[in-house]
């Protein structure tokens, strides 16, 4: 009888070890996916502390780079999930831009969000510096790590404040779409960010 007990705290411990495993795995490849960020959009800091990298696993059709040709953007793309205030999280730095892992995959149906930097830490130019310059009918392109590529047209271009709350930045109810976010406006140095957000919404090319 006490061999037979062992034996089965024995199975229902690998039972719950597995169980437990599955349940990581889901977690950390993220395919559990919170609700759309609250909207108040990504914060150019302007930070002196390093911001904790996001750990990046490169996935067959996810994104890998981002060219914008009209203003010389040529970069690599960041996983960025939520910041623990339930923001959309910035990219590790002025030079990379950062994809929201919880929203569509650029090329799929629905709407994929990139954010970037206008300044580094130190007041270099960052990769978004040049954003506000673009113009409807500007190609905007996205390639995966199979190598193919997404292309998206810019449609419009639109400012918002900073505790704006805009669901058509992170949703949509059609189409395929690339929406774009860096800051906008004054600096505010008390909470150390800018007072608003510019917003680059783009569809992808036929």
């Amino acid at each position: 009888m006490r061999r037979k007990a062992k034996v089965r705290i024995a199975a229902l411990g690998v039972v719950a070890l597995v169980f437990l495993t599955a349940v990581a795995y889901y977690y950390v490849l993220g395919s559990h996916k919170p609700s759309p960020p609250p909207l108040v959009l990504v914060t150019d800091h302007k930070a002196d502390t390093p911001v904790k990298p996001v750990p990046k696993v490169i996935y067959h059709g996810l994104p890998v780079q981002l060219k914008i040709p009209a203003i010389g953007v040529d970069t690599a793309v960041e996983y960025v999930g939520n910041t623990p205030q339930g923001n959309m999280a910035a990219p590790n730095g002025p030079v990379s831009v950062g994809w929201y892992k919880y929203g569509a995959i650029p090329g799929d149906v629905g709407t994929s969000v990139m954010a970037g930097h206008v300044v580094g830490s130190k007041g270099e130019p960052a990769v978004f510096k040049r954003l506000s310059e673009l113009k409807a009918g500007n190609t905007l392109l996205v390639v995966d790590a199979k190598g193919q590529t997404a292309s998206f047209m810019v449609r419009e271009i639109k400012i918002y404040d900073e505790s704006q709350q805009h669901n058509e930045v992170f949703t949509s109810t059609d189409g395929t779409h690339l929406n774009l976010i860096t800051c906008e406006g004054d600096w505010d140095a008390k909470q150390r960010q800018y007072l608003q957000r510019l917003v680059v919404f783009a569809d992808k090319s036929m």
